[in-house]
């Protein structure tokens, strides 16, 4: 009769004969490398977010106007950062996007066009609302 060792999310091993080890994979571990190669699957998907024409047009919109003060990453030079210039692409920005949605979305929006105190000055005189759009796209990928 086979010896079997149970052990939690690792492989179970069957000795059939003395000295023949067989492993077995419990059917949790495979959950855990489906779910793992789901979220890769994902995360592959959103980091290829340039594909469409006003993607495009957000990322050089960032480049040429954003990115001297909130840095290229979303994350501001020191100087900048000193005197309060938000940081984007952390994971609280992220919790923002994800349970904030909208109403995040619509207050950068707002934001960007409107401008912010003496250091941000306001675009909707050079952007139109779908590039706004994009761009708010554009930070919640940062």
């Amino acid at each position: 009769m086979p010896e079997i060792t149970y052990a939690l999310l690792k492989p179970i091993i069957v000795k059939d004969e003395p000295g023949e080890h067989n492993m077995i994979q419990p059917s949790g571990m495979r959950r855990i490398s489906f779910f793992g190669l789901l979220l890769l699957a994902l995360a592959g998907c959103a980091s290829a977010q340039l594909t469409t024409p006003e993607a495009h047009r957000a990322a050089d919109i960032w480049q040429a106007s954003c990115s001297f003060c909130h840095g290229i990453d979303g994350k501001p030079p020191a100087e900048w950062a000193e005197k309060g210039m938000r940081k984007f692409g952390t994971f609280g920005m992220k919790m923002g996007f994800f349970f904030g949605g909208d109403k995040m979305r619509a207050g950068i929006a707002k934001t960007i066009a409107e401008g912010k105190g003496t250091e941000m000055r306001p675009f909707k005189e050079h952007l139109t609302k779908q590039e706004i759009e994009a761009l708010v796209r554009h930070i919640e990928n940062l």
